[in-house]
Order: C-alpha cells, then structure tokens, then sequence
C-alpha cells in the first residue's frame, strides 16, 4: 500500500495508523480474486461484504463470481481487514486495476457505505481514474530518475 485516502484524509503508508493490510501479508495463492485481479489486469466488485460467501465478481466481458478468500485457508490479513472494514461501516468495494503495458503495476480501491450495483459509466470513470493515476506516478518515477542522474 502507498497511500489510503479516509475519513475525508490522505495518508501515506507510514502515516495509516490501525489499517490493517500494512501490518500483515496478504498471499495471492489464498484469494483466488486477487490472483484473477493480478493475472486479467480486469476490475472486480465486491457487492456485499457481510455476505457469508464473500464472493467478487470479475469483469470480463462477462461476469464471474471468485470467491473472496480461500474457504478451506482463509487468509488471516485479508479476515482482519474484513473486520476493519466492516467496522468502519463498508458494504461494496470496487478494485480497479492500474495498469503498465497491460500488467497490473497497483490498485485503486474504492469503498461503499452501501452495497453497490455500479453502472458501465462509473466503471468506465474509475477506469479512466485508474489511468491518469498510473500515468501521474509513472511520470514522478521517471522524473526522479531523471533528477538523480543530474
């Protein structure tokens, strides 16, 4: 994580006190949409996270239902950070891929007080969103290489 923006605040990683993904690994291999997420480069929702299942649908032109975690091994970090979102009040979370050269370099995240149907447009937005963000820290990364060699 690089930064997380909430309660109407940006924070750094370092700066995040109580968020629970900065404290524990999440391992790829026991959730199965992160790995689809990480492998298609496409966007998942989470509808409902008090759902018992747990399940994200991934976009792929059709829709898809993964599992959240894995059901057999669940992932602790992901568990807590179940826990933390459900108390900060969290229905429905979109994951939107940032992408280079069509691999997945991060990703923005964006949580709903309200479990979420989103619409092709606000998909589209977040998209666009994505992009802009990737293309503004590919831009910073480049420019600092640029400054160290000066």
């Amino acid at each position: 994580m690089i930064a997380v923006f909430q309660n109407n605040r940006f924070q750094t990683a370092k700066q995040v006190v109580g968020y629970p993904m900065t404290r524990l690994p999440c391992s790829t291999e026991q959730s199965p949409i992160w790995s689809e997420i990480l492998r298609t480069g496409q966007y998942a929702m989470l509808e409902d996270l008090d759902q018992l299942s747990r399940k994200c649908a991934l976009d792929q032109g059709r829709c898809e239902m993964y599992p959240a975690t894995s059901e057999t091994h669940p992932d602790p970090a992901m568990l807590l950070h179940q826990e933390y979102l459900r108390a900060l009040g969290v229905k429905s979370i979109l994951f939107m891929p940032m992408l280079i050269a069509g691999r997945v370099a991060g990703l923005i995240i964006i949580r709903f007080s309200q479990k979420r149907n989103l619409l092709r447009k606000e998909i589209e937005l977040t998209r666009a969103l994505a992009h802009q963000a990737m293309l503004a820290l590919q831009l910073t990364r480049l420019s600092a290489q640029i400054a160290s060699r000066i």
